[in-house]
């Protein structure tokens, strides 16, 4: 695949998450189906948050390096060397959790980076990949069962006082 058939594929599915949710983000959250089997003892949770956590990475430092690429200094080389060193961990991870997309997208770009021709171009599919991960993080938020909140209600005064009196033990 070359850099431009990457990037109408990437540009492609932009455009329909704008609307539609990712199939990755529907089989992982909504039906808790990640295909590796990651995890830790069949549950998904501590897979939603490390992998959530590295989605959210892969887009701030894309952003992080759009925004330095915006300063001249930086050359196209220490581009693509911080783009390859940055993003590459926490999109392979993602992938592992069942995040797939991400990390062809990722991947891909990351083999062909080296034959864009120019700063220009080499941009263009940099920040097609930011706005991916971002629409995934977006509809992450989206999907995420937020009633698990109920499972933590906050620290109230009453058990603050429950507490102190347990670790004086006076209970």
């Amino acid at each position: 695949m070359t850099w431009n058939e990457l990037k109408d594929k990437i540009d492609k599915e932009n455009v329909r998450l704008e609307s539609d949710p990712p199939q990755d983000v529907v089989r992982v959250i909504h039906y808790r189906i990640i295909d590796s089997e990651s995890g830790t003892g069949g549950n998904v949770l501590g897979n939603w948050f490390f992998s959530f956590t590295d989605i959210r990475y892969v887009a701030a430092y894309l952003y992080q390096i759009l925004n330095l690429a915006l300063d001249e200094r930086f050359t196209d080389e220490q581009i693509r060397f911080m783009a390859a060193r940055m993003i590459s961990q926490p999109a392979e991870f993602a992938g592992y959790c069942g995040f797939n997309d991400l990390w062809f997208f990722v991947k891909t770009t990351l083999e062909v980076i080296e034959e864009i021709p120019d700063r220009e171009s080499l941009l263009s599919l940099l920040n097609a990949v930011f706005l991916y991960a971002s629409h995934l993080h977006t509809w992450i938020n989206h999907y995420f069962p937020w009633v698990a909140n109920y499972l933590f209600p906050p620290t109230g005064p009453a058990d603050v006082e429950a507490m102190q009196s347990y670790l004086s033990g006076k209970e």
